[in-house]
């Protein structure tokens, strides 16, 4: 307790917060697996001890745990610990559990590979409670994972992602629900939970105070719904965006459906869990590192996935609004991932049917190394041409 001892003659509650979470944080930093239950384990043990003082000292420190435990369950513990004691403590022990969230936004690029969450919060009683303060956390949709996190005094952040998005027209501050922004955060300091190390200093004195105002927003259901989910397949089918796959000689719906299920399925479960996300990085993620191992396709869909990708990519980026340009670079992007997807599907054991019957149609001799290997090569070269002619082919109304 001597450690925590200073905590009461702090001024105000979010300092007491701010402080019990850099108590935590030592915690967080010690433990080298499981670093949310080692916190866990050390606040319990500081609710119990506080609780048996019975000091002014004591009711500060569970004033601020009940502010800073990084659970809902340990931060009803501390209050209700806190309210037991017979003894009053610093005058802003009566603002425990009063803070609230006054607004949610989210911070990106026109690819939102990285964006940074905001959420701001005040004390209904700003001399006792303390200032009005903002939490960001800085999330890697392509590795769903916190890579950063920070605690500021005042909400000029929010003023300054403004000024920002109006003079950039490829910074984007948009307002997210409060449920959307606790889900996505939560799951990247999950992930992040993991790490070897944490990402940095103030990730970690900071965490605990980060994870109990995230648990003051209200939850939410897993993203990306299985009707909504639906209605993105549907949509897509009947565009004119998969009528432009192969034209010619189309592959059918039920290739179609197959591939843009395995992306939607990709984006939804390995990425940010918005299945009209796509950039370069999510593309390349997506086609080399994810689709020969985890996509359920068989042998007749497995070869058009990069083409029919390219199509969706359209498509969803019509549905999000992103200008022409961003949507080509993501087109080049896989264009320069087929090919190393091909190689992956051609190492498979089951023969690739679609495959096949291409290179036959082609006059190839599937067992003539040498023209096997100028066809492969021929196919990249149509995929990167069909990248280029995107961009003079003016989008769709």
């Amino acid at each position: 307790m001597e450690v925590a001892a200073p905590i009461a003659d702090l001024p105000t509650l979010f300092d007491a917060e701010l402080a019990v979470s850099s108590l935590l944080g030592g915690a967080y930093a010690a433990a080298d697996t499981n670093r949310a239950q080692a916190v866990a384990w050390f606040t319990q043990n500081l609710v119990d001890y506080a609780g048996g003082e019975r000091t002014p000292r004591s009711r500060a420190l569970l004033a601020g745990l009940a502010g800073a435990a990084p659970s809902e369950e340990l931060a009803a513990t501390a209050a209700a610990a806190g309210a037991a004691l017979k003894t009053t403590g610093p005058a802003w022990v009566s603002e425990a559990g009063t803070v609230r969230c006054t607004g949610t936004w989210r911070a990106t690029d026109l690819y939102a590979d990285q964006a940074q969450y905001v959420a701001t919060f005040a004390y209904p009683d700003q001399e006792r409670g303390g200032p009005e303060h903002t939490v960001c956390v800085l999330v890697d949709h392509n590795a769903r994972i916190a890579k950063d996190l920070f605690v500021a005094v005042g909400t000029d952040i929010v003023r300054r992602w403004q000024e920002a998005a109006a003079e950039e027209s490829d910074i984007l501050l948009e307002a997210v629900s409060a449920d959307t922004l606790r889900a996505v955060v939560e799951s990247g300091m999950d992930q992040a939970d993991r790490l070897e190390q944490p990402p940095s200093d103030s990730y970690v004195e900071e965490w605990a105070v980060t994870r109990a105002r995230l648990a003051l927003l209200p939850t939410r259901a897993e993203p990306a719904a299985g009707d909504e989910i639906d209605q993105i397949l549907a949509d897509f089918l009947s565009s004119p965006f998969a009528a432009r796959v192969a034209p010619e000689a189309p592959p059918g719906e039920a290739v179609l459906r197959a591939c843009v299920t395995a992306a939607i399925e990709y984006a939804v479960t390995a990425n940010s869990g918005d299945p009209l996300r796509w950039s370069p990085t999510a593309v390349d993620l997506f086609l080399i590192d994810w689709a020969s191992d985890h996509a359920a396709l068989d042998d007749d869909a497995a070869p058009w996935l990069p083409e029919v990708l390219s199509a969706f990519v359209q498509y969803a980026g019509q549905r999000r609004g992103l200008p022409e340009q961003a949507v080509t670079a993501t087109i080049r992007a896989i264009a320069d991932a087929a090919p190393h997807y091909t190689d992956a599907i051609l190492g498979l054991e089951a023969p690739v049917q679609e495959l096949l019957r291409r290179m036959v149609a082609d006059g190839v001799d599937p067992t003539d190394q040498d023209e096997v290997a100028e066809w492969v090569i021929a196919y990249r070269a149509a995929q990167e041409r069909a990248a280029r002619d995107h961009r003079d082919t003016p989008p769709v109304d």
